[in-house]
């Protein structure tokens, strides 16, 4: 089991609470903007909010989490790319493999986070749906 130091401990601390607060602001403007959209579409003719981009705020929210996790992923590439790029690890590029190799496991939990959040709010939408089909 791998022991960390308090100054890696606070510095995984500080990367989780920025990811936290990264995945809400992402969420919230994502649905800030779909609301702009929604509200623009619906003066122009349409019917409803909610019939506009992804309907419900839930359905909204894993979109916006879907978006977030696709670029973290993205980031992950980048970064294993870079590694594939470093060629043969020796003295003089061991640090930048070892950074990338860190920011890769850092990616990894973040995209497992997101990816529960994201599982989360799917199951919530199959649940207030089955709820409905349910109540009809």
């Amino acid at each position: 089991q791998m022991q960390m130091t308090p100054h890696e401990q606070g510095q995984m601390t500080n990367a989780v609470d920025n990811l936290h607060k990264t995945l809400v602001d992402s969420a919230i403007n994502q649905v800030n903007q779909q609301a702009r959209d929604a509200k623009a579409n619906t003066s122009s003719g349409a019917t409803s909010a909610s019939a506009v981009k992804g309907g419900s705020i839930l359905m909204r929210i894993a979109m916006a989490l879907g978006e977030v996790m696709d670029k973290k992923m993205t980031e992950m590439a980048d970064k294993a790319d870079k590694i594939a790029g470093l060629g043969e690890i020796t003295g003089k590029n061991t640090g930048e493999y070892n950074q990338l190799t860190s920011a890769i496991s850092a990616l990894s939990q973040e995209i497992k986070i997101i990816g529960e959040a994201l599982n989360n709010a799917i199951k919530s939408i199959g649940d207030s749906a089955s709820s409905l089909a349910r109540k009809q």
